[in-house]
């Protein structure tokens, strides 16, 4: 298959990894299938995120992120696919096992997401966009012309210096702010995911990021924070964070999906 490289700066061929598909159906709550075409992040979260733990790779590996070779040829194969089956695409996540605009994303391929948006829209399919990176506004052009996608920026906390501590190579708390209120200003859906939500109420306050974020978001996404050690016995207090989360949501017209893990 042919490798869809178009810059001299691009990784070279050794560098791109092999996969025989991109597109794959997913459990994700709120969408259907989800489209992975790197793996890795640079972003260098510590959480540290479902992705790394299920690959089981040494978080220098993991933020040494990697493009997948022919991904837009795989993605076209892969709808194809589903269209000669009679398989409905309904909701494509971008990405769920990284972030679509981490550098190297952005840096690969003249724009790697942007591509695949592309591809996506060609084919009038609905896809959705979850993020911790200002980047995506280098692609609002594509998305505020397509009513067919919502776009969210992950935010856990109100504070920078958490923000800093735990996802180091994200855009700062600030840029993701005015990121979603530009989106919302030029007419895009947008969401806002607290995932995960740690136990410190200190830096991590929900309740305080829906009054702070409510004007500019469509849909507030909630998760736990999950593997690590304690993470069993702190279950009653994600049941009771659920509780009160969506007390307060329903009580202000808020649209809101608490994750199924949050009451496990």
């Amino acid at each position: 298959m042919k490798i869809d490289i178009i810059s001299a700066d691009d990784p070279p061929v050794d560098w791109w990894l092999g996969r025989k598909h991109v597109l794959n159906e997913t459990d994700i709550e709120y969408v259907t299938h989800a489209c992975n075409y790197i793996e890795g992040c640079d972003h260098g979260c510590l959480y540290p995120c479902y992705a790394r733990i299920r690959k089981i790779r040494k978080y220098d590996n993991w933020i040494n992120a990697k493009p997948v070779y022919g991904y837009l040829g795989l993605l076209k194969k892969d709808i194809l696919h589903r269209e000669e089956k009679g398989k409905k695409i309904g909701d494509v996540m971008l990405c769920s096992s990284t972030d679509g605009y981490c550098q190297t994303a952005v840096n690969t391929n003249g724009g790697m997401t942007r591509r695949v948006i592309e591809v996506l829209i060609d084919h009038d399919i609905r896809f959705t966009i979850c993020t911790k990176s200002s980047r995506v506004l280098d692609d609002l052009d594509l998305l505020r012309d397509y009513d067919n996608c919502r776009v969210g920026l992950t935010i856990i906390s109100h504070k920078e210096s958490f923000r800093k501590k735990w996802e180091p190579g994200a855009s700062p708390l600030t840029d993701r702010v005015y990121t979603l209120k530009h989106l919302h200003d030029c007419g895009v859906s947008t969401f806002v995911s607290m995932e995960p939500i740690f136990k410190d109420k200190d830096n991590c306050n929900p309740f305080y990021l829906i009054n702070m974020l409510n004007k500019w978001v469509d849909l507030f996404i909630f998760g736990r924070h999950n593997y690590y050690k304690g993470a069993k016995a702190d279950r009653p207090f994600y049941h009771t964070q659920a509780n009160f989360i969506e007390d307060l949501c329903k009580a202000q017209g808020i649209k809101y999906l608490i994750k199924a893990e949050m009451r496990k």
